[in-house]
């Protein structure tokens, strides 16, 4: 009896998912570009998959784009120093904000749309 080795683990890049999404998208086929970037093929099919869920969502940034977005945060961050000191006497006691917190569970508790996980996140603030 011939057992198949497993496969050993391997981890694409950034670089390397883009670049099989642009093949995908010229028509290559899925098993070709696995057995290239040393995948298994629903690896190559989970990458498409995921792009096509995000649909018009999906957002590709160039150089300048991520550069003028890291400028403009440090920019706002330095205009806004006198925004960050706050008085003692505008400091919350905790048990007003243990308050908010119980306050904003209860509120993500009955909205249709709120995930398990919304409401785990929130009681680990809480707690």
């Amino acid at each position: 009896m011939v057992m198949a080795s497993k496969r050993k683990h391997s981890t694409l890049t950034l670089k390397d998912k883009l670049e099989v999404l642009k093949r995908l998208d010229k028509g290559e086929g899925v098993t070709k570009l696995a057995t290239e970037f040393n995948v298994g093929k629903a690896s190559v099919g989970d990458i498409n998959e995921w792009m096509e869920e995000d649909g018009e969502t999906a957002e590709f940034l160039t150089d300048d784009d991520i550069a003028a977005a890291v400028t403009q945060e440090l920019m706002e961050e330095e205009g806004s120093d006198d925004e960050t000191q706050c008085n003692k006497k505008d400091v919350v006691p905790h048990a007003d904000g243990a308050a908010a917190l119980d306050l904003a569970l209860r509120y993500l508790e009955q909205q249709p749309d709120t995930t398990p996980a919304d409401v785990l996140f929130m009681r680990r603030w809480r707690n």
